[in-house]
């Protein structure tokens, strides 16, 4: 047997295609229970979705003087991944994959910088997760500014970028032809 499961639902898996279920959503500091639209993470394809791995990725902004708006903090700071919880649930089965709000940096591999699940974790049509974030204050980030003087920026929101990534299965019709 391979690494993979060769059946889903009783049925032979013919092939697997490369697939992903992304979004983000942009939290300002000292939130609680900001949730991702509930289509963001909603299975909409016939096919089943089988998800090997969640990728978590935090962009701060800030607004340097000088700038009218928000820009990408560069470099990031080093602890937004201690700053932003999240609360994950599969609200179609009614589980928790995460108890309670969970530090970004508790479920991220550092190695990898993903969360990587040993069994792959199947959605089905109308099937999806539930993701929301809580965030503690933010830091004060040091930026360059534009005469390469250094300059304190209050970081005033995070991007918080999360891609489901995985396969959808095609399962082998009656007749057993592609």
């Amino acid at each position: 047997m391979g690494r993979l499961p060769l059946q889903f639902s009783g049925k032979s898996v013919t092939f697997r295609v490369p697939f992903n279920v992304a979004a983000e959503l942009a939290v300002g500091p000292s939130q609680s229970g900001v949730t991702f639209a509930d289509s963001s993470f909603l299975v909409s394809q016939e096919k089943p979705f089988e998800v090997h791995r969640i990728i978590i990725r935090l962009t701060a902004q800030g607004t340097p003087s000088g700038y009218s708006s928000a820009v990408t903090l560069e470099p990031q700071p080093s602890t937004m991944d201690e700053r932003v919880h999240l609360n994950i649930l599969d609200f179609s089965k009614n589980e928790k994959l995460t108890k309670s709000t969970t530090l970004v940096s508790t479920l991220l591999n550092k190695a990898t910088g993903t969360w990587e699940f040993e069994e792959p974790y199947t959605l089905v049509r109308s099937e999806g997760f539930q993701i929301s974030v809580d965030t503690l204050d933010f830091p004060l980030d040091i930026v360059t500014d534009s005469n390469g003087q250094p300059q304190v920026v209050t970081v005033q929101f995070v991007n918080v970028e999360i891609n489901l990534q995985g396969f959808l299965l095609v399962v082998a019709p009656p007749s057993e032809i592609r």
